[in-house]
């Protein structure tokens, strides 16, 4: 391979890594900015976000199941449960919560 084939390989992998990056970042603000100005299209899914800019994926926020996850295995810990016991009751309880928070939007 040649140092220009290199190279533009190169250019073309860090600027595609640099656009992906950028949109994953501004992804949040231009949505909330979007909705405060009335702007926001209805007729296509727009992904939900919470307080962090963290993307709520089918009604379950991934901070509050890992410090969920975290609690129980502090408080299993000293139980001395098996880890799949665990994972189990956190991945029930996160369903739970996802299948309330669809019941609230369609009432």
């Amino acid at each position: 391979m040649s140092a220009n084939f290199t190279k533009a390989i190169s250019v073309m992998f860090f600027s595609g890594l640099g656009v992906y990056m950028g949109v994953k970042f501004f992804e949040p603000m231009v949505i909330e900015q979007l909705r405060k100005d009335g702007n926001l299209r209805s007729d296509i899914p727009i992904p939900e976000f919470d307080d962090n800019g963290d993307k709520i994926i089918a009604g379950i926020n991934k901070k509050e199941v890992w410090s969920d996850f975290q609690k129980q295995l502090e408080a299993n810990a000293q139980e001395k449960k098996p880890i799949s016991e665990v994972i189990e009751s956190v991945k029930k309880k996160a369903t739970i919560s996802a299948e309330n928070e669809n019941e609230k939007k369609d009432t």
